[in-house]
């Protein structure tokens, strides 16, 4: 299952520009009216002028094999409804047929965004950018053509996350332009909680990109670790599985941590917010080793710090699961664990950019 993005905002306000540091080798385009792309460069990418929803839901598909692919983008998705509206205008009418068109773009526009949630691999995602209309109660929320997908369906009710543009007229331009994350009582911006540094970020596709693979990761847990002092690292995120599917060294970790806590099976137990607790580690005692490491917040807004979980060891012995079997010393927790600081970073690193899901976890009190 991809995860899908709806981007809205009115005309000019930043949704086709937002496109300009995407991978182009990464990126399929698919313009629905053939505009140009309002930035140098946007001849770079793969891109497919279509506006026939049956054409696109094809090209959808298409794109599943293609595994250098990553990331789609349809612009502007109201103009795949808009379109197939102006060219009936000229059909013979009734009012029964009138209520079929409506009907058919309905249906149209719905399958196409769920055959971008569930026909497309796991590590896509499929960005709807589409232009913004007000209801009768003031809210701002994806146009649409007729009543059946505002009232029936509620289009932005379809994705987890829809960001809205922003402009700040008193800005330089280069600041000006910006994608509210979290709603603001007047229209439908909403996406998971810590998935973005604050409730403004640049509008910026690849940020976005970035934000939702660090935020996503892969297979895994999250803990909260407490010390002996009564300090706690909330938010320790450990994945076993890259994107891709494929296994990686969190695997391992977690194989460590249980082996010293002398669990053989970890049960699980889905709580009542529909997430799976793990009640044989809880309260248990185990020294841990993690590394601090300095980034550039992706608003903006200045240097953050997150911690990268280490090791895991006896906390009695200090040796790690592996020296314990082995019945060698305690050696590992003995090697100097140096803080990576973003004047040692190469600049695409200090911006955040990372090649695979991190085990890190942010602002912890120490």
């Amino acid at each position: 299952m991809a995860t899908t993005i709806m981007i809205l905002g009115d005309s000019g306000t930043g949704k086709s520009a937002s496109l300009r540091n995407l991978d182009r080798k990464k990126s399929v385009l698919l313009n629905v009216l053939g505009k140009p792309l309002p930035f140098k460069g946007g001849t770079e990418f793969h891109s497919v002028t279509n506006d026939d929803p049956r054409s696109l839901n094809g090209l959808l598909v298409r794109l599943n094999d293609r595994k250098d692919k990553q990331v789609v983008v349809v612009d502007d998705f109201q103009y795949v409804m808009a379109n197939m509206w102006m060219k009936s205008l000229l059909e013979p009418r009734t009012k029964d047929s009138e209520f079929t068109k409506y009907k058919e773009i309905g249906y149209h526009a719905w399958t196409l965004i769920r055959t971008a949630q569930n026909v497309l691999r796991k590590d896509m995602m499929v960005f709807f950018l589409a232009h913004t209309d007000v209801d009768v109660n003031g809210k701002t929320r994806c146009k649409t053509i007729g009543k059946m997908l505002d009232e029936k369906i509620n289009l932005e009710g379809m994705f987890t996350i829809v960001l809205n543009t922003f402009v700040h007229q008193d800005r330089p331009v280069s600041e000006r332009y910006c994608f509210q994350t979290q709603n603001n009582g007047c229209n439908t911006t909403k996406s998971p909680m810590g998935m973005f540094d604050s409730e403004e970020i640049p509008n910026d596709l690849q940020i976005v990109v970035n934000s939702i693979q660090s935020y996503c990761g892969s297979g895994g847990m999250e803990l909260t670790l407490e010390t002996i002092h009564g300090q706690k690292c909330n938010f320790v995120q450990i994945y076993t599985q890259n994107r891709d599917g494929t296994e990686n060294t969190g695997k391992s970790k977690i194989d460590s941590a249980l082996g010293i806590l002398g669990i053989d099976f970890l049960p699980a137990v889905l709580n009542a917010d529909g997430e799976f607790e793990f009640p044989a580690i809880c309260k248990k005692r185990i020294a841990f080793a993690v590394q601090k490491e300095e980034y550039l917040k992706s608003d903006g807004s200045g240097k953050g710090f997150k911690f990268n979980l280490l090791h895991f060891f006896f906390p009695d012995t200090m040796q790690t699961f592996r020296e314990h079997t082995d019945g060698s010393p305690a050696s590992t927790s003995k090697i100097p664990i140096e803080d990576i600081l973003l004047d040692q970073k190469e600049p695409s690193q200090a911006a955040g950019a990372t090649s695979g899901p991190s085990e890190t976890y942010d602002d912890l009190p120490f």
